[in-house]
């Protein structure tokens, strides 16, 4: 605006105000293969015995161990994180139908979790996993972070 507070045209366009709107409407999606996966173990045994239910839950978190810490390189993978909860073992003395106390039940469970940068090694741990008797386990996916879009 000049100091009459007239504002000033071109001067092919003397008496024409022009004015533009621009609207930028949209989205965008990016996708990337996932670099990581984390396998989640869970195992557990019930039964009369509290020796036995605590036998078969240790031989099976060094089963467990067997399977994966070979693979584990922090730096390389295939296994790149490795962790194992302790066995917890526990006792219950459940009750019948009739309102009977019933004999001890001990429970023992145990849980691991590992990162994989290889799918094909956890598809063939997860496989050897499957068959095993108390096991348990599920696997997710991701992009670790700071990872995305890096060769």
């Amino acid at each position: 605006m000049n100091q009459s507070s007239r504002p000033v045209y071109p001067a092919a366009c003397d008496n024409v105000i022009m004015t533009a709107t621009i609207t930028v409407r949209g989205s965008h999606t990016a996708l990337f293969d996932a670099e990581r996966a984390t396998l989640s173990l869970s195992a557990g045994f019930q039964g009369p015995d509290r020796k036995d239910v605590f036998a078969r839950a240790t031989s099976l978190a060094a089963e467990i161990a067997a399977l994966i810490t070979p693979h584990l390189d922090a730096d390389a993978g295939p296994v790149t994180r490795w962790a194992a909860d302790r066995v917890h073992v526990w006792s219950e003395r459940p009750w019948n139908t009739e309102g009977k106390r019933l004999p001890l039940v001990y429970h023992a469970s145990l849980g691991a979790r590992a990162e994989f940068s290889d799918f094909d090694v956890l598809g063939r741990v997860i496989e050897q996993l499957a068959v095993v008797e108390g096991s348990r386990s599920a696997a997710s996916t991701g992009i670790s972070p700071g990872r995305a879009g890096t060769s």
